[in-house]
């Protein structure tokens, strides 16, 4: 349980503070601020996998699907608020089951 509340605690912080108004305005106009907002995103997420030693080659992973999950919700306008999140937290489940 420890481990759910860490990881769903990062990916608040990850998702929504770290990722400032001036970066989710301009992450669908230019990749370099989705790059920004993803990598911050996955070393966040990587840094909490980490400490409960669950290995790191979760980053490669954690980046790109965020990536594709954010630009299918936020610019293609596909996904709304409520399914985005639910398909970043089913990912993190899904990590903590295999490891």
């Amino acid at each position: 349980m420890y481990s759910l509340i860490l990881l769903l605690t990062l990916h608040l912080f990850a998702d929504f503070p770290l990722q400032n108004k001036w970066v989710s305005e301009r992450k669908c106009d230019t990749w370099e601020y989705m790059v920004i907002h993803t990598v911050l995103y996955a070393g966040v997420i990587t840094l909490g996998l980490s400490y409960l030693g669950i290995s790191e080659m979760w980053f490669i992973p954690l980046a790109l699907s965020h990536w594709f999950i954010d630009y299918s919700s936020g610019c293609k306008m596909k996904l709304n608020l409520w399914q985005d999140q639910l398909i970043h937290i089913t990912i993190l489940l899904l990590i903590l089951v295999v490891g």
